[in-house]
């Protein structure tokens, strides 16, 4: 009797794993996204378009609020490079008085995907930096280094936790480290 129940069981065993490996070829074959190398997925599939808000935590007394927009392009499956444009609003307190300033900024990033399974779950490191243009009352330039989490590759909203250093060229606002959160979309 143990043999038989010995035998049933690495029958099935076997069976279970052969069936996994069967479907995991077809994944392979049917979905660009995990195969190693060149992106093979149609050029509108490549791009990479994402809007974005976040805010930072405080540091000598100034938050930051932004809006941002990435347009970018996969050259293979798992890197991507992006434009990035958006605006600041630093929200300063100093004493019993509040100040605002804004800025406008214009910069590119990198990013590699760490994790992806089928399209879902998708995992990035990114890093990117900016620099103000425009006539804006807080000339600065940032670099960037986050952590993105999509439930899906497109279509699908998206979750940021980063490290921004804000370097100031505004007489009166300090250099910044912070540490920032963001919620977006990706299309």
């Amino acid at each position: 009797m143990k043999k038989i129940i010995f035998v049933a069981l690495m029958t099935f065993t076997v069976s279970a794993i052969a069936d996994a490996q069967s479907q995991t070829e077809v994944g392979y074959a049917a979905d660009m996204s995990l195969t190693p190398g060149i992106d093979k997925r149609p050029l509108f599939e490549k791009l990479l378009v994402e809007g974005s808000v976040g805010a930072s935590t405080s540091h000598h007394d100034t938050r930051i609020a932004d809006i941002s927009l990435r347009i970018g392009y996969r050259f293979t499956t798992r890197f991507h490079a992006y434009a990035l444009a958006g605006a600041d609003l630093a929200l300063c307190k100093g004493g019993d008085t509040r100040t605002w300033n804004t800025s406008n900024h214009f910069g590119a990033g990198l990013g590699y995907t760490l994790y992806n399974n089928s399209g879902r779950n998708n995992w990035d490191v990114r890093a990117s930096w900016a620099h103000s243009i425009g006539n804006t009352s807080w000339k600065q330039s940032q670099y960037d280094a986050s952590i993105m989490y999509s439930p899906r590759r497109t279509g699908s909203a998206t979750f940021s936790l980063g490290f921004k250093h804000v370097q100031s060229h505004t007489s009166g606002m300090p250099n910044l480290n912070l540490v920032y959160g963001s919620i977006g979309f990706r299309f």
